[in-house]
């Protein structure tokens, strides 16, 4: 089981109460795909936007 998560989202307060929801600490978050990727120390990536970005958040996770 991972230690820390990554959350993503448009909407910073969904992604709070999904990351509480898992956490007793404050997650990280992140406004920029990009950034998060960056930081690195991902166990893995759920693409969940519309579907014209997918591959391009796809290849850049798979690169990280």
């Amino acid at each position: 089981m991972p230690t820390s998560y990554e959350v993503w989202t448009r909407t910073m307060q969904r992604a709070r109460r999904a990351a509480c929801a898992l956490l007793t600490s404050e997650p990280r978050r992140y406004r920029d795909y990009t950034r998060m990727l960056a930081d690195g120390g991902l166990d893995g990536v759920i693409v969940a936007t519309s579907a014209p970005s997918h591959p391009q958040i796809a290849a850049a996770a798979l690169e990280a």
